[in-house]
C-alpha cells in the first residue's frame, strides 16, 4: 500500500471516529435526559411509591416465614442424617486405627 493511501485511510478513520463519537455523545445525552424525565414522571413516581409500600408490608413476613421454613428443613435433614445417637442411620461405627 502506498504511503498516500495509508495516510488517507488513517485520516478517514480518524475523521469518522471524531464525528461518530460526537454524534454518539449527543445521542447518549438525549437518551439519558428522556430516561430521567420518564423516571421522574408523576405516574412512575406513584408506582415506585406503591411498590415501596408493598415491599415494606410484605417483605418482613416473607423473611420470617422463609426463615422458619429453612429452619424446619434444617431440622428435618439433621434428624434424617443424624437421627439416632448423633450418627447417620444405618452407618457402621467407625473403626479406629
Amino acid at each position: 500500500m502506498k504511503a498516500a493511501t495509508k495516510i488517507a485511510l488513517i485520516a478517514g478513520i480518524a475523521t469518522g471516529y471524531v464525528l461518530g463519537s460526537r454524534a454518539g455523545r449527543e445521542r447518549y445525552e438525549q437518551i439519558a435526559e428522556r430516561a430521567d424525565a420518564i423516571w421522574n414522571s408523576k405516574a412512575v413516581v406513584k408506582q415506585r411509591d406503591n411498590v415501596a409500600g408493598l415491599v415494606d408490608t410484605y417483605v418482613p413476613s416473607f423473611v420470617t416465614t422463609t426463615a422458619k421454613g429453612v429452619g424446619q428443613i434444617g431440622l428435618g435433614l439433621g434428624n434424617l442424617v443424624f437421627g439416632d445417637g448423633g450418627r447417620a442411620k444405618g452407618a457402621r461405627p467407625s473403626r479406629e486405627r
